[in-house]
């Protein structure tokens, strides 16, 4: 097969196949912070070096946090989903917030009595704290 068939036959391929498109990016960084405190599956202040997952709970929230009011609507998402981290991570966040909606929230929370992982500084061992806890003010990341 010459050269020109060759690419003929691979212009024909390409023509006729199903086009697969890739999920849209998320719209923002403070969105893209939010999908991945969704797939948390603790808070984790540790050194990032000590592994390459360890050490983002603070950076994911700063993140979501630096949209201002805009980050609202995703810490609300955070509070009423299922995910443990997420909904504990959104009680810290909630808590910067003077609004009606991050109070009620809040309130909600402050009735969560799950248990979450909470890895420290110079720790390989996981304390746990409710996410009522959290809600009420204590500061999770104080060992």
């Amino acid at each position: 097969m010459t050269a020109e068939r060759l690419r003929q036959a691979l212009d024909v391929c390409i023509a006729v196949a199903p086009r697969v498109e890739p999920p849209p990016p998320p719209a923002n960084d403070g969105e893209a912070a939010a999908n991945e405190l969704e797939r948390a599956c603790s808070l984790d202040i540790r050194a990032p070096d000590v592994t390459s997952l360890q050490g983002r709970t603070k950076p994911r929230l700063a993140r979501l946090l630096a949209l201002g009011p805009r980050a609202l609507p995703l810490l609300l998402r955070l509070a009423h989903g299922r995910n443990v981290a997420a909904r504990a991570t959104a009680a810290l966040g909630l808590a910067q917030f003077d609004d009606k909606a991050a109070r009620e929230a809040l309130r909600q929370l402050a009735r969560d009595q799950a248990e979450v992982d909470v890895y420290g500084v110079g720790t390989d061992l996981p304390r746990t704290i409710s996410v009522a806890s959290i809600a009420a003010g204590k500061d999770p990341f104080s060992f």
